[in-house]
């Protein structure tokens, strides 16, 4: 009984967190993971529901990615504007740098750093994705996520409280003004916000498409070897989600609705992600090796953050882009929002979560090719 009441709280606190107003240095998923160990550490991991919660989490992940893929297009693509551009790329060889010095570095496997790529590529979802591709036991994967959020979390309470005066003053000449938010503005930014009086018919719409695309990807997915079969599930799953969500744009003037209702459903899911692998967690057992991951999840990210930077400022990339590009493809597009009461600068928003919807779509994929080619 008191774990099927556990198990209801980890649905409701992400609703009940993402209703707060919460300063931008304080992310919901953090005090999700935060409550899910609160949970562990109290009443223990889940056992007799233990096979459930394995399956919620699996079930979280695949479906997740292409309901947060359902508000990204070929169309935002050509948007994206060279400053985005360059942002991506800074960000995107910061990361390749990053993984060829920890395999130089670090006497560690190749699936770890293709785990390590996959996560700060793309995101939360991508880290777990590729762990069940590469057929981690569930103690490693319970302990990468656990060294992300310590890694993950260190760094952006740093962007979000000391970190930006510093790139402000960093890059100096490169800082525009300030601009105030127009109607146009404002209509894009709605896109990745929550909207309180959306109806229970246009989330259930969203569900319907993310599990549509989910369900073609891995009957396609058979034709694949087996070694690529889960691979295929969520390559192609995230692709069909591009593609339904360009269609519906083209067709349906409502369709702005379902994008954001998949964004929201996407976010919601992996909060309740972030609660179970928290439950799940027994930090006596998993703790020592989760510090392990994230000293090694900390040297990759101080790779990757300096190098983008180096490159970032030659390109000459706004400081605000560039934290808001950092935070999309580190953490995923739920993280990006939140930074603008930062930085001010709302009018970036759309191009940093579609920077972070890329690599959603292709961190996974980028990850297990690393960890296969370096085998």
């Amino acid at each position: 009984m008191l774990e099927a009441i556990l198990l209801l709280v980890a649905f409701i606190s992400p609703w009940l967190f993402k209703k707060l107003t919460l300063p931008a240095w304080l992310s919901v998923v953090l005090l999700c993971y935060a409550i899910g160990l609160a949970m562990s550490a109290v009443f223990g991991a889940p056992s007799l529901l233990h096979e459930l919660v394995h399956t919620l989490i699996q079930v979280c992940v695949v479906i997740a990615i292409p309901a947060m893929l359902l508000a990204a297009s070929w169309t935002q693509l050509k948007r994206l504007g060279l400053s985005g551009f360059k942002a991506a790329i800074s960000l995107w060889i910061g990361a390749a740098i990053a993984a060829f010095v920890l395999l130089w570095l670090i006497e560690v496997s190749s699936d770890r750093i293709g785990m390590i790529l996959a996560i700060f590529t793309g995101g939360l979802a991508n880290l777990q994705a590729a762990g069940l591709i590469l057929e981690l036991d569930e103690y490693q994967l319970v302990a990468a996520n656990l060294g992300d959020v310590i890694a993950g979390g260190l760094l952006f309470l740093f962007l979000t409280s000391v970190g930006w005066p510093f790139l402000r003053k960093l890059f100096g000449s490169q800082l525009r003004d300030v601009r105030k938010i127009t109607n146009a503005e404002r209509s894009i930014e709605s896109l990745n916000e929550t909207n309180g009086e959306m109806s229970l018919t246009v989330y259930a719409k969203a569900l319907g498409l993310a599990v549509a695309c989910v369900a073609l990807a891995g009957g396609a997915s058979l034709l694949l070897p087996s070694g690529f079969l889960e691979l295929g599930v969520l390559g192609l799953g995230a692709l069909l989600a591009v593609t339904t969500g360009e269609r519906l744009a083209q067709k349906s003037k409502g369709s702005n609705a379902i994008a954001t209702a998949g964004q929201n459903l996407g976010e919601y899911l992996m909060l309740i992600f972030c609660v179970l692998i928290g439950w799940s967690a027994d930090w006596t057992s998993v703790g020592p090796e989760a510090l392990v991951w994230a000293g090694q999840m900390g040297l990759f990210l101080l790779v990757q953050v300096v190098v983008s930077l180096v490159l970032a400022k030659a390109l000459k990339v706004e400081p605000a882009l560039y934290l808001m590009a950092l935070v999309g493809a580190i953490y995923s597009p739920a993280f990006v929002p939140p930074i603008a009461t930062t930085t001010k600068r709302y009018d970036l928003v759309p191009t940093g979560v579609f920077i972070g919807l890329i690599g959603l779509a292709l961190g996974t994929l980028i990850g297990v090719l690393f960890a296969r080619g370096f085998a």
